[in-house]
C-alpha cells in the first residue's frame, strides 16, 4: 500500500485531494508543511501532496521548501474548493455569531460573512476549526470547512457552497524521493525559480 502525507487536519481540502489522487493509500496528516517535506525526505516510497497556488489568492508560499529538500515532483492535481458552513446539528444560519476557519477561507467567503453579520475568527486550518466547533458544542458558532469535515467531525452542513467565487481552484503538487520515471504521453514537471523574484513557474513539456 503506497502512503501520502498532507498537511493539516482529517477533512482538509489537501486531504481530499489526497483522498482523490490514491483513495487506496495510507493517508496521515502532518501538523507542518515542514514535516510533510521532512518524512517524505526520510521514507523513499512516501509522497506528499502540497497546495502550490490558489486561483484567487495565489502563491502559497512553498518555494523554499521544494528547494531545501529538492524531492521530485510527480504531478499536479486542481482541487475544486467549495466552501460550506458547518455547525453542530440542529443549527441554523440565524443562530450562528461567531464563525472560524483559516484566513483565507474566511476572506473567500466574505460577502456571505458580512451579509449575515458574523464575526471572524482565524484558526490554522479549516478542517481544524470544525474540529473545534464538534468539540465546543455551541449553537452559536459555526466553521467554514469541507463536507468532509462536516462527515468526520459529525457537523451539519448548515449551508452549502458560501464561497464568493464559485470557481475556485487550488493546484497541488504530488511528490517524494524516489526518481519515477515517466510514462509515454505523460507530461513531467519542470521547476523553474527566478532568484530574486517570488515568482515561480510550472512549466509542462509534452513527451
Amino acid at each position: 500500500m503506497s502512503k501520502i502525507y498532507f498537511q493539516g487536519t482529517f477533512g482538509a481540502y489537501s486531504h481530499i485531494a489526497s483522498l482523490s489522487i490514491d483513495p487506496k493509500a495510507e493517508i496521515s496528516p502532518c501538523k507542518t508543511f515542514d514535516e510533510c517535506f521532512l518524512k517524505a525526505s526520510n521514507e523513499e516510497d512516501a509522497k506528499i501532496v502540497i497546495p502550490e497556488s490558489n486561483r484567487i489568492t495565489g502563491n502559497i508560499g512553498i518555494e523554499y521548501l521544494i528547494f531545501k529538500y529538492r524531492l521530485n515532483i510527480y504531478s499536479e492535481y486542481f482541487q475544486k474548493i467549495e466552501h460550506n458552513l458547518l455547525g453542530i446539528p440542529g443549527s441554523k444560519v440565524s443562530d450562528i455569531k461567531e464563525v472560524y476557519s483559516h484566513a483565507q477561507a474566511l476572506s473567500q467567503c466574505s460577502e456571505f460573512i458580512k451579509k449575515n453579520n458574523l464575526n471572524e475568527n482565524v484558526r490554522a486550518d479549516t478542517a481544524g476549526s470544525a474540529k473545534m466547533i464538534s468539540t465546543n458544542k455551541n449553537k452559536k458558532e459555526a466553521a467554514i470547512a469541507s463536507t468532509l469535515s462536516a462527515e468526520t467531525y459529525g457537523l451539519e452542513v448548515i449551508q452549502k457552497n458560501i464561497e464568493n467565487d464559485k470557481g475556485n481552484l487550488t493546484r497541488f503538487l504530488v511528490m517524494g524521493k524516489n526518481i519515477l520515471q515517466p510514462e509515454l504521453g505523460k507530461k513531467n514537471i519542470l521547476l523553474h525559480s527566478f532568484l530574486n523574484s517570488k515568482v515561480n513557474l510550472l512549466h509542462f513539456i509534452n513527451h
